[in-house]
């Protein structure tokens, strides 16, 4: 049974693809270091799934049936494959599918890592313009006349072995008809498609949170305790954390979050489809978009805004999507309905909260002779620690122009750095 064969090597494949995302990305305390090795692997992964996916189509197209035409046929004459062919386009379906992939690419953590950190030059996007586009056509190609002939097969009766969800039917058509040579071609696609899409999404996850949540309460918990024994609030902490406990952070991230995502495999996964499961997935993250948009574009937006909004929008996805995956089932229809309704809502905090609380946000260096609070407060980092922590991290035309901005702050070695020349920093 390939559910069964499936579910019995599915440990040993999370513990691979930890050991290659921790061995590729998080060895280096660099973040915007690029990995070459990464990246190759993950580009021959791409190409070993397109190869692997047009070998099934064209078996199951061209030797199990007797071409396209014969496929569509005997599909046209099943209900249930006519009833998926001649179902009316369901255009909100569509747009909201078409709206998780803009979504996907600003705040999906693999999609970003990809796009922005990896990212060499300009040229590399203009190819991807033309090319990833190719790619989905040649991905999409085959899905089709996949899923028909695997409908047609299992709900017929023309292929053994009990019954099979859409998802396992590239693995599952092969090793019901005892073709096991086509059998082990899906099977190193599908590993090369899930193994590429896991281990960037965890890199990337991993380092998010080791450095945006885990490190920050670390040296603010610290903080604290030094204040706490010392008896003196206006004592500098003396926390440290080196760069080997950094990637420690990092490692043992990356490990709790794939073991998290096996323990949802093993108890929530198989009650849904991967569609659906991956659908709820983007649908959380997507509850992002909203801030990152106004964010950039809108001046009165404000974090406040921007976390009420994603709180109502995030409760909105797991009470309307999440919860009844898991007690029972959802349809596509749910999905975009509750998808629109969340986004709606989100969009609708950020404006209202935003509109009624003031703006905290963060005053430009842009003008060095503006006066204000900010300008005027300091923060507990000495200057020259910020400019060699600067010069150490920023490409050196990048931070000669961070030292070229601040010039106009008359500090010395020894002083501590205004916090608007931090926040620039930062």
């Amino acid at each position: 049974d390939a559910d069964d064969w499936s579910n019995s090597i599915s440990l040993y494949v999370t513990i691979g693809m930890a050991i290659f995302a921790i061995w590729f990305g998080a060895r280096k305390l660099s973040l915007t270091d690029r990995n070459a090795g990464l990246m190759l692997t993950i580009a021959t992964q791409s190409f070993v799934k397109l190869i692997a996916l047009c070998i099934v189509g064209l078996f199951v197209v061209y030797s199990v049936y007797d071409g396209f035409v014969d496929l569509f046929e005997k599909s046209l004459k099943a209900a249930d494959t006519r009833a998926l062919i001649e179902q009316p386009f369901a255009f909100w379906i569509y747009i909201s599918h078409a709206l998780l992939g803009v979504c996907s690419m600003f705040c999906l953590p693999r999609q970003f890592h990809i796009n922005f950190v990896e990212n060499r030059n300009e040229d590399e996007l203009h190819q991807a313009r033309w090319l990833f586009p190719l790619y989905l056509i040649g991905m999409s190609i085959f899905v089709l006349p996949i899923a028909l002939a695997g409908m047609l097969l299992f709900d017929s009766g023309q292929a053994s072995g009990g019954q099979y969800s859409s998802d396992s039917f590239v693995l599952a058509i092969p090793i019901a008809l005892n073709n096991a040579s086509i059998a082990l071609v899906a099977f190193i696609g599908g590993l090369a498609a899930s193994t590429s899409m896991v281990i960037v999404a965890t890199l990337a996850l991993g380092n998010m949170v080791a450095n945006s949540l885990i490190t920050p309460v670390l040296f603010a918990f610290n903080a604290n305790k030094i204040k706490t024994k010392q008896g003196d609030v206006n004592t500098l902490p003396e926390f440290k954390l080196s760069g080997r406990n950094v990637l420690r952070i990092r490692q043992l991230t990356i490990l709790v979050m794939l073991c998290i995502a096996y323990a949802y495999h093993l108890n929530i996964s198989q009650q849904t489809t991967l569609v659906q499961t991956g659908t709820i997935a983007l649908s959380l993250l997507s509850q992002t978009f909203p801030a990152i948009v106004l964010g950039i574009y809108w001046r009165r937006a404000n974090r406040l805004g921007a976390i009420s909004g994603i709180c109502l929008g995030v409760a909105t996805v797991l009470f309307g999507m999440l919860y009844p995956s898991v007690v029972n089932d959802v349809d596509s229809q749910q999905i975009a309905n509750i998808l629109f309704l969340s986004m709606g809502l989100n969009l609708m905090s950020i404006v209202l909260v935003s509109m009624f609380t003031r703006n905290h946000a963060h005053q430009s260096l842009s003008n060095p002779y503006a006066s204000s609070a900010l300008s005027l407060a300091y923060s507990n980092i000495r200057f020259a620690d910020l400019l060699r922590l600067t010069n150490k991290i920023l490409p050196p035309d990048t931070a000669n122009k961070f030292k070229q901005q601040v010039e106009f702050v008359d500090l010395t070695d020894t002083s501590l750095a205004p916090a608007i020349v931090l926040s620039r920093a930062e």
